[in-house]
């Protein structure tokens, strides 16, 4: 039963990938060719292939619809790779092109996401202080919007 269910939410997961639902990022042409090299040959170094696909999606930046989907992109390839420590650049750089409010929510999710992937990685204590910042500055946004109505509603 639990291997049913495994194969379920697998299946759904590729109806909502190749549906149509997500965008190409900026990368994707270099990590296209990137995975189907991987896929002949799983000893390949696809270094190159990754960092200039990563170049794209950053040169792209925030404003491309598809940037949080290129960083992951990004992310995982590095990881195949082997290289968390690069993986978790990637995710730093990334927060850092998404500076000022209006990307707060952007920020936001690149933070649940290096957190999620530290977790895959099991590197709990890490995640758990990102997790622990990116809630602290929920909280602190949460209130400023509180104090804000209650600013105007009175």
């Amino acid at each position: 039963m639990r291997a049913a269910c495994l194969i379920f939410v697998a299946l759904l997961s590729a109806v909502g990938t190749y549906a149509g639902t997500t965008h190409r990022n900026a990368g994707s042409k270099y990590f296209d060719e990137a995975d189907r090299i991987l896929t002949n040959n799983s000893n390949a170094n696809i270094t190159a292939l990754a960092e200039k696909g990563w170049a794209a999606v950053r040169i792209a930046g925030p404003a491309d619809p598809s940037f949080l989907e290129g960083v992951y992109t990004a992310a995982r390839i590095f990881g195949v790779l082997g290289r968390e420590l690069r993986v978790e650049s990637v995710y730093a750089e990334a927060m850092t092109t998404c500076e000022g409010p209006a990307l707060e929510v952007m920020r936001a999710r690149l933070r649940l996401m290096l957190a999620r992937e530290l977790i895959g990685q099991r590197q709990n204590v890490k995640a758990e202080g990102i997790l622990r910042s990116a809630l602290s500055k929920e909280e602190r946004l949460s209130h400023k919007v509180f104090c804000m109505w209650r600013l105007f509603n009175v």
